[in-house]
């Protein structure tokens, strides 16, 4: 099997599948680079094209090499939309909102998050 270590690139000896060995060789002669994209499809409705793209690759469309980072700044004064806290909970209470949030399929952080929207909008009809 070829494999790259470091700057050189040896031998091991080893059985690789042809996979591997196309990939190298694409990777060795750099054609990942070029790989060509289809053209995105015109669609009537926004419907089609979420059903789309449910079902076909992006990577398939577009070629996110040639992408340019994007930074969203906000207007001095300002503030962002959400704000970083820090939480001290007991471990026990933790443990539980992880189990619940993992039977709910979300991550418990989102679920704190709804719990306490929940509980302001109690609060906010009782008094």
């Amino acid at each position: 099997m070829w494999s790259a270590f470091g700057c050189g690139i040896y031998d091991s000896g080893q059985q690789d599948s042809s996979y591997q060995r196309a990939s190298y060789e694409q990777k060795r002669e750099g054609s990942f680079m070029k790989k060509k994209v289809r053209p995105v499809p015109k669609f009537r409705k926004e419907q089609d094209e979420r059903d789309f793209w449910n079902t076909h690759d992006t990577t398939e469309y577009f070629d996110f090499s040639k992408s340019n980072r994007v930074e969203i700044e906000f207007d001095p004064g300002i503030e962002a939309p959400v704000k970083s806290i820090s939480l001290r909970l007991p471990r026990e209470i933790l443990n539980e909102l992880k189990v619940l949030a993992n039977k709910k399929d979300i991550p418990y952080q989102s679920l704190i998050k709804v719990y306490l929207a929940q509980k302001i909008a109690e609060e906010r009809k009782a008094g």
